[in-house]
């Protein structure tokens, strides 16, 4: 009975040391995609993210400094032969004052040329999360728009309720000739730049919305003034501002 028992153990024992053997070693691969990924993010700046792998299913754990960087993260681990799923939890460095981030992304917008004076779009912050909303006329100007938002640090979400304005023919041959009323008349010229100004002139189905900054009450009134004075427009909504408000 005593060498039945003691048999049993060395069985169980040299069985224990085979199993150890087989699962604890990292797959080949595994090693070269966490180098391949490794080197990749410190090129990039990315020094403070973590990279798990099991079997071809990589984790990315840290932290980057905005979102675009935690989306590019995870779309270079899935373009890596070997990379079967990427699970990621990268999060964003926080930055705690919504009103200083609110300030850089409107210094950021102020400075970039994604738009003209037929589009208005306003940015709230809350939480590190940025609320676009606004009319543009085109489509195609909102991806640069939250591209760029998603460059600055401390940004953690981009969420858009921007109304792209109808594609009207009407609309189209309008927005120039009020243009022309409100930055002609104030510059002494007949070719207004349609560059991003003061006033911004919102047209659809012929109604005009002004938004903007002027210097005080007189100069709101005029320009109200100068655009119902434009032939085919049908109303305006004066919703600017003055430098006092």
């Amino acid at each position: 009975m005593r060498t039945n028992h003691r048999t049993k153990a060395i069985v169980l024992t040299v069985a224990a040391l085979s199993w150890l053997g087989t699962a604890v070693p990292v797959d080949a691969s595994d090693r070269d995609v966490e180098a391949q990924l490794g080197e990749s993010y410190r090129r990039a700046g990315w020094k403070d993210v973590r990279i798990d792998l099991d079997g071809g299913i990589v984790t990315l754990k840290g932290e980057v400094p905005h979102i675009q960087a935690r989306q590019q993260i995870e779309q270079e681990a899935q373009q890596i032969s070997g990379v079967e799923r990427v699970v990621n939890l990268v999060s964003v460095t926080r930055v705690t004052d919504d009103a200083a981030l609110q300030a850089t992304i409107d210094r950021e917008i102020a400075q970039s040329a994604t738009g003209t004076v037929f589009d208005d779009v306003s940015v709230y912050v809350i939480g590190g999360t940025v609320v676009l909303v606004g009319y543009l006329t085109e489509p195609d100007k909102l991806p640069p728009l939250t591209d760029l938002i998603g460059q600055i640090d401390g940004v953690q979400q981009v969420l858009s309720e921007v109304e792209i304005l109808p594609d009207s023919e009407f609309d189209q041959e309008l927005r120039p000739r009020v243009a022309a009323a409100v930055y002609g008349d104030a510059a002494g010229s007949d070719s207004p730049s349609e560059r991003a100004g003061p006033v911004h002139i919102i047209v659809r189905d012929a109604r005009v919305s002004l938004r903007g900054t002027v210097s005080d009450e007189q100069e709101r009134k005029k320009v109200a003034e100068l655009v119902r004075g434009v032939a085919g427009v049908l109303s305006v909504d004066n919703r600017l501002l003055t430098e006092a408000d």
